[in-house]
């Protein structure tokens, strides 16, 4: 009974999520493709525009530059023209300035209008961004580590940033996860006890988890978590940043299935399992939500073995 009462008390501080869609703040910086065309076109922060063509190997990741000019958008968080200027003249740009409505974007697609009808371009970074979601049950009283994987690869290097609860010398610390168990995670277990998701997602789904990663190590480092002074506190820290950043890939239009861990009497996994367990299952949950996206061994395989 106590446990019942206590769970909207707790709902209350963490702040239950509404599950609705917004449109996102636009973000051009990166390499998009035409439906129509083989050439990709990197925009870079500081306003530089570069066409690439694959090489004669033929590979995504073997690209040389053909053409470069300068962009600027009118308004970059909400864009309806983009201006491009050619830096030299004969090549893939025409010459001087060109201006091109934009009708419509979201985080992987943009469309603009031409004179034969509107053309779509697709995201298409070179790198490929991928997150795990991993953890095991552990014991009765304690649990065990759940935690967040982030990966961004090029197929020949790979850069790996963690975030979540782990045990170091007995004591549950949240924090970038030591590689050792982080290696663990790396291939799908068979063992019950352990659960792993992964999945492929974008590149602004990986700067935004990348962002809350990065808040949580700090507050790790700085020991300012969000709950304190009870025992499972550290348990209840992790169960909100990984739903923080699980829900944070479905920021801008639905991506995953989410399972809607609210600490409420509705929430079957907070009502039914002790805090230490609740990380797990919540994985658990959205692994079975997700089972058709999930990225099997082999496949990841192929991804970082690809520049090799």
């Amino acid at each position: 009974m106590r446990r019942m009462l206590f769970l909207p008390l707790l709902a209350a501080l963490v702040g239950v999520t509404v599950y609705g869609q917004q449109r996102c703040e636009f973000d051009i910086t990166g390499t998009w493709k035409m439906d129509t065309s083989d050439m990709f076109y990197r925009f870079e922060p500081n306003g530089s525009l570069s066409v690439l063509v694959p090489s004669s190997e033929g590979t995504s990741s073997e690209v040389r530059e053909t053409a470069r000019a300068v962009y600027k958008l009118d308004n970059p968080k909400a864009p309806k023209v983009i201006t491009v200027t050619a830096a030299n003249e004969g090549g893939v740009f025409a010459p001087g300035t060109t201006s091109v409505e934009i009708t419509d974007y979201d985080e992987t697609t943009l469309t603009v209008k031409s004179v034969s009808g509107p053309v779509r371009w697709v995201r298409a970074d070179l790198e490929k961004f991928f997150i795990v979601f991993a953890g095991r049950e552990g014991t009765i009283h304690d649990g065990g580590p759940a935690f967040a994987i982030l990966i961004k690869t090029d197929g020949r290097q790979s850069e790996i940033e963690t975030i979540g609860l782990y045990f170091e010398d007995g004591r549950k610390k949240i924090g970038s996860v030591p590689r050792d168990l982080v290696n663990q995670f790396m291939k799908e277990s068979r063992t019950e006890s352990d659960v792993m998701l992964r999945l492929e997602i974008t590149k602004p789904q990986f700067e935004r988890s990348l962002k809350i990663a990065k808040t949580w190590q700090r507050r790790g480092r700085e020991d300012a978590l969000l709950y304190s002074g009870t025992r499972y506190a550290m348990n209840l820290n992790n169960s909100v940043l990984l739903r923080e950043i699980a829900e944070s890939l479905n920021r801008c239009g639905e991506r995953i299935k989410l399972y809607k861990l609210t600490w409420r009497i509705d929430d079957e996994v907070a009502v039914n399992y002790r805090a230490p367990h609740v990380a797990f299952q919540y994985f658990r949950r959205l692994k079975e939500l997700n089972e058709t996206l999930h990225i099997p061994d082999e496949k990841f395989s192929q991804v970082l073995l690809a520049g090799k």
